[in-house]
């Protein structure tokens, strides 16, 4: 699903480049001097929609919240549709992304604010693939570690993170956590981590044990918290695919982690 610019659909091929590019700066920190979109083909019916946003960025507290969908009209049509990123800037790491599918057919429609939309319908043959470093990903952990942590007047100092398969939808995951609360203590967290077919992801089996008196404190307070998200499914793609359906999902742990996934509809 993209979230368009502007107040109104676009009717044209370079109303819908600059439609793309308005909404994605919604939310993205977009690099300066190249265009977003490309576009083969007569509007509405295009032969090609190209997608590049390498280089561009966003922050955990800007993710857009999944819109509510209304007012939903027949769109263009695109017989494919190719999306890179490479890298793309979450938090402080970089992760490379590639998507592609055929025959895409769109709705427009408007969100509760009114913004205009554009609803993936049907597709076919639709690849994505994510490849992030494990460095890459160590960091990102440590800096959604740190936002979190200071909520609560805590200093993460480091993260170590190792991961292990568990299937093709379900891994497991060990971190060894060092933080400051006046002074430093070490908490070790382990559980398992499964994504179904919405792209949802679900944590279990959570442990956590620290070490010393400061990390025994530290593990009764996070013991309740890791509880609590055990019943609260996390949504990685919240409305990226619009009306299509997953079709497989494979982690492969390495390095790079990486994700593939197919969809359709």
């Amino acid at each position: 699903m993209f979230i368009l610019g502007g107040i109104k659909h676009p009717a044209n091929p370079a109303e819908l480049i600059a439609s793309l590019r308005e909404g994605f700066a919604r939310f993205l920190t977009l690099p300066s001097g190249r265009e977003v979109a490309q576009i083969e083909g007569a509007f509405p019916a295009l032969a090609r929609l190209g997608i590049d946003l390498t280089g561009a960025s966003i922050g955990a507290e800007d993710l857009p919240r999944k819109p509510q969908v209304a007012q939903r009209r027949p769109g263009p049509s695109v017989a494919r549709i190719d999306i890179a990123a490479k890298p793309f800037i979450f938090e402080n790491a970089r992760v490379d992304i590639e998507a592609s599918a055929k025959n895409v057919t769109f709705d427009f429609a408007f969100d509760a604010a009114g913004r205009p939309l554009m609803v993936p319908r049907a597709a076919i043959d639709g690849r994505a693939t994510t490849r992030i470093a494990m460095n890459e990903l160590r960091a990102l952990v440590l800096a959604l570690a740190k936002k979190a942590a200071l909520q609560q007047g805590v200093t993460v100092l480091s993260v170590d993170l190792d991961l292990a398969s568990l299937g093709s939808r379900s891994l497991q995951f060990e971190a060894k956590i060092k933080a400051r609360l006046f002074v430093s203590a070490t908490v070790r967290l382990r559980g398992r981590l499964d994504i179904d077919e919405r792209l949802n992801a679900t944590l279990s089996s959570t442990e956590c044990e620290g070490e010393g008196m400061v990390g025994g404190l530290a593990t009764g307070l996070l013991r309740p918290k890791l509880k609590q998200l055990e019943r609260q499914p996390i949504p990685l793609a919240t409305f990226a695919l619009g009306d299509l359906q997953l079709s497989r999902l494979e982690i492969r742990i390495g390095d790079p982690v990486i994700v593939d996934l197919g969809f359709a509809g």
